[in-house]
């Protein structure tokens, strides 16, 4: 399953980087972006853990402040049980997003708000992942992303990212309801590549 929808992430930020050549370079907008990120989650008797860890994302804006944009983020935890159980988590998302630029001057901006829906895999391992009949040490899951952040730009080619907070959604065997509902916290420096 990880591969055809690698593949998926893939041609979607192709076709839309192919899509964005073709649009005027006034509107065009091709950025990049490393994050640290903290996700709060818990565990099902009520016990909350941080994951550690970053991000990397690319977007590209096509028309009017919507793109798209691609997200790869890997967390971690060492501790989130008593039992002394880890965590690792990594994401692969991609989806639409909306970028509204505060006009200032007319070289770059001061700063911009942006939304985004995401769609991926999550792939977890190091941890205890309880099945119908038995349990094993990784998973794999559907992941859903909504968020969104402010960036503050420090010069015409980079800004920082102040905040970026997201919902994120994914639905590993646990036992129970095969839920969880995270929030991701991160905040980083973005580079304006065009």
């Amino acid at each position: 399953m990880r591969t055809p929808l690698i593949s998926l992430l893939i041609l979607l930020l192709a076709s839309a980087s192919a899509r964005a050549q073709a649009t005027a370079k006034a509107t065009m907008r091709l950025d990049a972006a490393v994050l640290y990120d903290a996700n709060r989650s818990k565990t099902l008797p009520g016990h909350t853990f941080w994951l550690q860890g970053g991000s990397a994302m690319a977007g590209v804006s096509l028309w009017k402040g919507f793109g798209v944009v691609g997200d790869i983020t890997g967390s971690q935890s060492g501790k989130i049980s008593s039992d002394g159980v880890g965590l690792r988590l990594l994401t692969f998302t991609a989806g639409p997003q909306y970028k509204w630029i505060a006009p200032s001057r007319a070289d770059y901006y001061n700063s911009s708000v942006f939304g985004h829906v995401l769609f991926g895999e999550a792939t977890a391992s190091n941890s205890v992942f309880a099945g119908a009949t038995e349990s094993s040490s990784s998973a794999s899951s559907f992941c859903f992303k909504v968020g969104g952040g402010v960036d503050l730009d420090i010069t015409p080619r980079i800004s920082l990212r102040v905040v970026q907070a997201d919902w994120v959604r994914t639905h590993f065997p646990n036992g129970t309801s095969n839920v969880q509902n995270n929030i991701q916290l991160g905040a980083g420096v973005v580079i304006h590549l065009r």
